[in-house]
């Protein structure tokens, strides 16, 4: 059994890539959001997404509050700034592909689902969301 593109089951489809700093109830919220779909999926998610967390460089460590997860990694690193939190996310991802979350962002119960259809039917390198606002969570394919 393959996830997308053909990569067996071991591999990671996408790394969904966190920077937070000193915005841990943000954090939690996205985080338990992330898990709650991930649990009522219908294939087990752990194996085709990873949850990268940078923490940069926030006031307390953030690394006791996360959640157990296979499918969540937290990274703490000395505060450098939102992009060297995004790349030292980049250079821990094990996919190929790599999605940017903020903490203080929200996602529709479908991203997974559509995410994994999209990567899976397709061999474009690049995949971009539309911005998703509270009123709609939605997401729309650009």
């Amino acid at each position: 059994m393959t996830a997308g593109r053909g990569y067996p089951l071991n591999s990671k489809l996408c790394s969904i890539i966190i920077p937070v700093y000193n915005d841990w109830d943000y954090l939690k919220r996205l985080i338990e959001r992330i898990l709650a779909i991930s649990a009522g999926a219908a294939v087990d998610l752990n194996h085709l997404f990873e949850v990268i967390v940078i923490d940069d460089g926030s006031a307390s460590d953030l690394s006791a509050q996360m959640p157990v997860s296979p499918m969540v990694t937290y990274l703490r690193k000395t505060n450098g700034g939102v992009s060297s939190a995004r790349n030292l996310g980049i250079d821990s991802a094990s996919s190929d592909y790599i999605m940017f979350l903020d903490c203080d962002d929200d996602i529709p119960d479908n991203l997974f689902e559509i995410m994994q259809r999209d990567l899976a039917a397709s061999d474009k390198d690049i995949h971009q969301y539309s911005y998703i606002t509270r009123h709609e969570l939605s997401l729309i394919h650009i």
